[in-house]
């Protein structure tokens, strides 16, 4: 299409895409097998508990989905997580595969938790018969944006036992620009 002499296009910049350009966009993608409703999968999200730089403020843009093509099963998010132990880190992948930038943010599996927090997401999945998935599922569906210091913890628990799910987590530090190379 060739737009007339008169109309300029307005660029338009996704701020999502850019920090993949920075290298400050990661990604966790964890598959999982046999989850009992009994002792449901906990992902701990350990944003940075303090700002990298002094008068800077870091944001963590998160985006996740879990899937199942067993059954059915409730996601559930929590904030301010009391957690006794960590758990087992997961590798962050960044999306940028030229820079050798490290995430801002953890991610653990299997944390022992003293509390959940305060639920601020949930969401069903499939049925006792089919799976499904849930969360956000695509970069134009909400996200969330993490406060500083906050520990999240997810959670899955099945409808029925022996669950298997593909778990993404992807998220971009909002940090100072650096300068493209």
């Amino acid at each position: 299409m060739t737009l007339p002499a008169a109309i300029t296009p307005r660029p338009t910049l996704q701020l999502a895409h850019h920090r993949t350009h920075e290298g400050n966009h990661y990604a966790v993608h964890k598959i999982t097998t046999g989850i009992m409703i009994a002792n449901p999968k906990y992902f701990l999200i350990e944003p940075p508990h303090a700002d990298p730089i002094p008068s800077n403020t870091s944001e963590i843009h998160l985006i996740f989905e879990v899937t199942s093509y067993d059954t059915g099963f409730k996601l559930e998010m929590f904030e301010d997580a009391n957690i006794a132990i960590l758990g087992t880190e997961l590798t962050a992948q960044n999306y940028n595969r030229i820079r050798n930038q490290v995430s801002l943010t953890h991610i653990y599996e299997d944390p022992t938790i003293n509390s959940e927090g305060t639920k601020i997401f949930e969401d069903m999945a499939g049925s006792t018969i089919t799976g499904g998935n849930a969360g956000e599922i695509d970069r134009d569906e909400d996200e969330f944006i993490l406060k500083t210091g906050s520990d999240y913890l997810f959670k899955i628990t099945p409808l029925v036992d022996n669950l298997t799910t593909a778990t993404e987590f992807n998220w971009y530090d909002n940090r100072p620009s650096i300068p493209f190379a």
